[in-house]
C-alpha cells in the first residue's frame, strides 16, 4: 500500500510474460483511510501476479485468503560466506548492529540500553559493542557505556566483530525481517531478540537463540544472562545457528527464486 507496483502488471500484459512479486504482503486494515488508494493499486498487482513470494509467516494468512493459488514460500536469506569465521569470543562479549533511525529503530536501541544496564549490574565484566550509525545516533549514544559505539562498519569489519563476540542481542521492535539475525547466526552467535513480526522466520526460539517480548528489557536481559552463564548452551546454540543460517544462504535463495519463477511460468502457461 506504500509502494504498489504500477509497472509489472502492465509489462506482463503488454509482452505476455509471467509476472511474479517477491515480498508480497496485504494489510486489509489499509483498505480505508489515507492508504486506501495505494491498497487498491497493490491489490491490482497481487491479482495480476502469477506467483507471490511470501517472505514471512505473518504475511501468509492474508495472502492465502486473497490469492492462495499464487503463493510460493520465500523465506529470508543472506550471503553467509563473509561471516563464516572461527569465533574467538571469550564468553563476555555482547554485540549488536543496526541503523540508528528515528522511530522503531531508535526505540529498540533505547530498550537495548536498558538491557545492557541490567546485564552490567549483574555481570560487570561483560563488554558491549554496538555497530551502526544514523541520524538518531547523537541522542542514543549517551545512553550506553562510553566506547560502546563503533560507527558504521563495512561487511568484512562487521564479520570480524561478530567473530570476536559471544551473543548477538537486538530488541527488534516491529522488525519486518531481521536479516542481521541470520548474519549473526552465520558467524556462530546465539541470538537474543524480540519476538516480533519477521523475527520468528529468522530465529529458531530455544534452538538458535532466545526470544522475548521486544519492549521487555528485563526479559531480554535475563535471556542474555542465561546464555552468558551457560557455556554449553551457548556452544549448542552456536552450532545450531550456523546450520540454520547455512540453510538460508545465497544458494538457498537461488533455489527459492527458481521455484518462484517456475511457478509463475507454469501459471502463465509458459514453459519454465
Amino acid at each position: 500500500h506504500k509502494g504498489p507496483d504500477l509497472i509489472g502488471p502492465r509489462i506482463s500484459r503488454a509482452f505476455d510474460i509471467p509476472y511474479a512479486i517477491v515480498e508480497a504482503s496485504r494489510a486489509q486494515k489499509r483498505a480505508d483511510g489515507p492508504w486506501a488508494r495505494g491498497f487498491f493499486l497493490a491489490d491490482e498487482a497481487l491479482q495480476a501476479a502469477h506467483a507471490l513470494g511470501v517472505v514471512t509467516r505473518r504475511d501468509r494468512p492474508a495472502l492465502e485468503a486473497f490469492a492462495p493459488e499464487a503463493i510460493v514460500p520465500f523465506p529470508p536469506f543472506v550471503d553467509t560466506t563473509p561471516f563464516q569465521r572461527l569465533s574467538t569470543g571469550d564468553g563476555h562479549h555482547v554485540v549488536c548492529a543496526g541503523m540508528m533511525r528515528p522511530g522503531r529503530k531508535a526505540e529498540s536501541f533505547r530498550i537495548l540500553a536498558d538491557v545492557f544496564r541490567i546485564i552490567r549490574a549483574e555481570r560487570p565484566d561483560t563488554r558491549f559493542t554496538v555497530a551502526g550509525d544514523g541520524e538518531a545516533r547523537g541522542e542514543l549514544e549517551p545512553l550506553f557505556p562510553p566506547g560502546t559505539f563503533t560507527g558504521l562498519l563495512a561487511q568484512d569489519q562487521l564479520a570480524h566483530l561478530f567473530s570476536r563476540s559471544d551473543i548477538f542481542v537486538w530488541p527488534a521492535i516491529d522488525e519486518p525481517f531481521g536479516f542481521v539475525f541470520l548474519e549473526a547466526q552465520a558467524a556462530g552467535l546465539p541470538v537474543v531478540g524480540g519476538a516480533a513480526r519477521g523475527v520468528f522466520d529468522v530465529v529458531q526460539d530455544g534452538k538458535t537463540g532466545l526470544l522475548a517480548e521486544p519492549t521487555d528489557a528485563p526479559a531480554l536481559a535475563r535471556a542474555t544472562l542465561s546464555l552468558l552463564s551457560d557455556q554449553d548452551q551457548r556452544r549448542a546454540m552456536a552450532s545450531a545457528a550456523r546450520s540454520f543460517a547455512g540453510e538460508n544462504d545465497l544458494q538457498a535463495g537461488a533455489a527459492r527464486l527458481g521455484a518462484l519463477l517456475t511457478h509463475a511460468a507454469r501459471r502463465h502457461g509458459k514453459a519454465p
